[in-house]
């Protein structure tokens, strides 16, 4: 990429614990010009909402499930209760519409770890498992092709610490060490191999398609742990890993990276005085090997990549560090990259096939001016994109497929002050156009 067309500026950005005044390109609000381009694409079937899921299919198409809403449409209202949505959308770029999802047979709840509902998306069937008030675990899937739910019977278990979806069998750990497993179609839940560690709660996991991994948490007793063991969903087997570099933690950050399980982060204690960790290792389930890493720069803690509570088959997300940002400025985000630990100049990072893009879209991060991007090219290049023409928004649904990235809903500011409303419009960014 030609940095001669960069727009470079200062700007600060805030991690947990720490904070650091950097130099970094592509504008917050896009320069005159700017690579790519913006075109509105169809309004979406479904009423606006902020943080659905969203991902693509392997067939080039985006989907948009779940979220949620105040009554009145505005964002981030103290003392009003959201409002969980189940049913969502599917657009497809060739024709430029979109199909409906109807909603779930599940209770609508509201995303998040607090709710703990968990959805995952594999071979064109969407899974979705949630906690109810009473302690019960429910789970439906929706299948693409066929376009119904399939509603699953209610496994006999408690809170799961781990949750695998492979397209046809999806398969739960829970807190009293637990493994069952249910397949599309079937009437019942069948018990799975024996998980090989006592049981535990706080883990992390991470699931790849085939490989569910469970590390860390704490016992009945409330020690901290430092194992974990690997789950092969085809073959109903568990590995028990080697011991590893790491202390022993609750909720570290986990995800599948080009065949290694990469673990790092989390707390290291119950207390106050507890120690928010920025460690990272790889693991080879191969060799059964660990290999440090380096730690996330500034000390800035591992993102926990299972509180998303998602999973999206050919959507492997990348490894950032977690922020927290409660002010309407753009702040520049560090994520792994191939090379190691890279600064992103805004905060919400993706994928796009061989390029990584930046945008604007991040909880509380909804300043005046126009939806950004920035694009960072094979070469390590960042460059900014032209400025969008819809306001910049927050917790909106994101999404890149085909080379496009594509932007729906979410909440944006509606005149001064912190006043937030759902926004309206659907739109997709091509790096590759011109204007």
């Amino acid at each position: 990429m030609n940095t001669s067309k960069t727009c470079a500026q200062s700007r600060g950005w805030i991690l947990v614990l720490s904070a650091l005044l950097v130099v970094t390109v592509a504008a917050a609000g896009g320069c005159a010009g700017g690579v790519g381009g913006w075109s509105q694409i169809a309004d979406p079937p479904f009423k606006n909402r902020e943080e659905p899921f969203a991902a693509a299919l392997g067939d080039g198409r985006v989907l948009v499930w779940g979220g949620a809403r105040e009554a009145d449409g505005r964002c981030f209202t103290t003392g009003v209760q959201l409002i969980g949505l189940g049913d969502g959308g599917i657009y497809d770029p060739a024709t430029n519409t979109w199909e409906y999802i109807s909603p779930s047979p599940l209770r609508p709840v509201v995303p998040g770890p607090a709710t703990f509902m968990e959805v995952q998306l594999a071979h064109g069937r969407l899974a979705v498992a949630e906690l109810y008030e009473d302690g019960s675990v429910h789970a439906a899937v929706y299948d693409v092709a066929e376009q119904r739910w399939h509603e699953a019977p209610s496994p006999e278990i408690t809170i799961w610490e781990a949750l695998g979806w492979d397209g046809q069998t999806l398969t739960v750990v829970d807190r009293s060490a637990k493994t069952v497993r249910w397949t599309l179609g079937s009437p019942m839940w069948t018990s799975g191999a024996p998980f090989p560690l006592a049981a535990r709660s706080a883990t992390g996991s991470a699931f790849d398609g085939r490989r569910l991994a469970v590390w860390g948490g704490w016992d009945s007793a409330g020690g901290f742990l430092d194992e974990g063991a690997v789950y092969d969903v085809q073959t109903d087997t568990w590995q028990v890993m080697s011991a590893g570099p790491l202390t022993a933690r609750v909720i570290p950050g986990m995800m599948w990276s080009q065949g290694k399980l990469l673990v790092g982060g989390g707390l290291d204690r119950r207390d106050e005085d507890r120690k928010v960790l920025s460690d990272l290792v790889a693991y080879d389930p191969v060799s059964d090997a660990w290999a440090t890493l380096a730690s996330a720069p500034d000390g800035g803690p591992i993102a926990n990549r299972r509180s998303i509570y998602s999973y999206a088959e050919g959507n492997e997300p990348l490894l950032i560090t977690w922020t927290l940002v409660m002010e309407a400025v753009i702040k520049p985000q560090w994520f792994l990259g191939p090379a190691g630990w890279e600064l992103a100049p805004q905060p919400d990072v993706h994928r796009l096939g061989d390029q990584v893009i930046a945008t604007s879209n991040v909880v509380f991060n909804s300043g005046p001016g126009s939806f950004s991007v920035a694009v960072r090219g094979a070469d390590g290049a960042w460059e900014a994109g032209r400025s969008a023409s819809f306001k910049n928004r927050a917790v909106a649904a994101i999404a890149t497929s085909a080379g496009r990235l594509y932007v729906t809903n979410g909440c944006e500011r509606t005149g001064e002050g912190t006043n937030m409303h759902l926004a309206e419009g659907a739109w997709a960014f091509d790096p590759a156009k011109s204007g």
